[in-house]
């Protein structure tokens, strides 16, 4: 029962995910979260190392989707640059609005990738749509408050999801 919050991948941030090995494997779609994921949840827009990421990425041929939790406020300050396909007020893990996103980038399941830093949320949701889930850990230990009260049982899931694969 535990194992619907695991992820297909555990890795340290963002940067060490293996996008070529991901474009093989036929992904063309890599939604990403953006609060802890790609910057921490106070910092208004991406660093010029993660816009230059997002436009490799865009190069390579993948379709970047941004989906939130947050506000739109939020979502539109940090998008401003960046202009990717983006929900705010995402609800996850409910999969309305990555479904909306995914219906509008003509994403499939099979083909897209779901990155992000939370268990309940992120890996859940994208689990109960069967996509491929990538879990990165926190770029910063300060979290809102809501999100630093799952943090222990998070990592008592990542813990066990670590022994399952031996490590």
């Amino acid at each position: 029962m535990i194992e619907r919050f695991f992820p297909d991948e555990y890795v340290d941030s963002i940067n060490h995910i293996d996008y070529d090995d991901l474009l093989k494997k036929g992904i063309k779609n890599l939604i990403f979260d953006i609060d802890n994921t790609i910057e921490p949840y106070d910092i208004p827009k991406p660093s010029s190392k993660n816009m230059d990421l997002l436009s490799r990425l865009k190069g390579m041929g993948f379709a970047v989707l941004l989906v939130s939790n947050n506000s739109k406020s939020r979502v539109d300050k940090f998008n401003e640059e960046l202009k990717l396909p983006a929900k705010f007020r995402a609800r996850k893990p409910f999969r309305k609005a990555v479904r909306e996103v995914m219906r509008e980038a003509q994403a499939m399941t099979d083909n897209t990738v779901f990155i992000g830093d939370q268990v309940f949320t992120d890996i859940w949701c994208a689990r109960r749509l069967g996509i491929y889930a990538i879990l990165v850990k926190p770029i910063a230990t300060r979290d809102e408050f809501s999100v630093r009260l799952k943090r222990g049982i998070e990592r008592k899931i990542i813990d066990k999801y670590l022994r399952t694969r031996g490590q």
